[in-house]
């Protein structure tokens, strides 16, 4: 389960890293290059980076506002940060944030995963819950929030390179799974990452009517068996640039690495 230095889930996860970079002499925020999509993604916290944290939200709010679904993004509740344990901004070579990803958890309790919440009132909410419960022992986190910059150049590629950072979240908090939740638009991306949908249950009206939105996991130890091989490859590549600039062990992935 989770490191020593990790435990606290209401800590800030990169502190250990601010002392390993300046021991290193390096003035800069966790993270790697993306060379498909030319960009650097940063690994922060909003304690953290309270500027970069106002700008990701900034672009989250421009994104599901071309998309008509402001409703989920929840801004006024999500605003003050509390329930972000890290987020990853996307940042392009102008240095514009051009997307991101947000993460909650680890969990303690099923009913703290907004998934138990998005199937309020719709059928199979009870196994919603039960899912995660499972999972709660090997650890589970919850990635929310994410978004691609409508006008931004190399779309597809961000939008993998953040579909990757959802496994980069379970291996900075050593759990085994992550969950989502997406509409059908969303599934084959998620997938390609190693993001499978929960076919058993019925689909959320969530947040609109007009959407149908499934329950998806990614489980560290097995998502090299279902997702693309470039980008479980690339995804590996990428933790042992993050590792080394978080100062955290580098094989996390081996279980998924020893079936390739």
């Amino acid at each position: 389960m989770t490191d020593v230095m990790f435990a606290d889930t209401q800590s800030d996860p990169i502190a250990a890293s601010a002392t390993h970079l300046r021991t290193l002499g390096i003035d800069a925020h966790p993270g790697f290059f993306d060379r498909r999509s030319q960009c650097r993604v940063r690994l922060c916290t909003p304690r953290r980076d309270p500027e970069m944290w106002r700008q990701y939200l900034d672009g989250a709010l421009h994104s599901y506002q071309a998309y008509g679904v402001v409703s989920a993004l929840e801004y006024d509740r999500i605003e003050d940060g509390a329930s972000t344990t890290l987020f990853f901004v996307v940042e392009d070579s102008q240095g514009a944030i051009v997307g991101g990803v947000r993460c909650q958890g680890p969990y303690t309790f099923a009913d703290e995963a907004h998934a138990v919440e998005e199937w309020e009132g719709c059928v199979g909410q009870d196994a919603v819950r039960q899912l995660v419960a499972d999972r709660l022992d090997d650890g589970v986190v919850e990635l929310k929030t994410g978004w691609v910059a409508p006008d931004a150049k190399n779309k597809s590629a961000i939008s993998d390179v953040i579909s990757r950072c959802i496994l980069h979240a379970t291996a900075i908090w050593n759990v085994k799974y992550a969950v989502g939740t997406g509409a059908d638009h969303v599934l084959p991306l998620w997938r390609k990452s190693g993001g499978l949908p929960v076919e058993e249950i019925p689909a959320a009206a969530y947040p609109t009517d007009r959407y149908r939105t499934k329950l998806v996991w990614w489980d560290r130890e097995t998502f090299a068996d279902v997702a693309d091989h470039g980008q479980v490859l690339t995804t590996l590549s990428e933790w042992m640039d993050l590792a080394d600039s978080i100062g955290l062990p580098t094989d996390r992935f081996n279980v998924a690495l020893a079936k390739l």
